[in-house]
């Protein structure tokens, strides 16, 4: 098992950093600041909880589909389209991590 304070590193050195980029691209998308931290949030909730397996090549991926579900959840809707123009991905790679990471977190979404 993977002491504490070294998990607490990894993610300051890893995967903090990278949550920038959703505060920087949420402004872009013109999205309040609540769903900006709730997307941030998400992302560290769902690192924390597939710390250990994760199914990701790289936390960016991600990213976009946090933005998705905090935007969906805060009434703050903007399309994946939109969402994946931002981040540089495709739509598909949003809805996959956004159905991956709602199964994973149990976040119950009704669009």
């Amino acid at each position: 098992m993977i002491p504490e304070d070294l998990e607490t590193k990894a993610y300051e050195v890893f995967v903090y950093p990278k949550l920038s980029i959703i505060e920087i691209i949420g402004k872009n998308l013109k999205l309040k600041e609540e769903t900006i931290k709730h997307a941030q949030e998400l992302a560290i909730e769902y690192i924390k909880k597939t710390y250990h397996q994760p199914r990701y090549s790289h936390i960016k991926f991600l990213l976009p589909a946090f933005v998705y579900i905090a935007a969906i959840l805060d009434n703050d809707r903007r399309t994946q389209y939109e969402i994946a123009q931002a981040f540089g991905v495709t739509e598909s790679s949003v809805r996959k991590w956004y159905l991956h990471i709602k199964t994973i977190m149990d976040i119950k979404i009704i669009l």
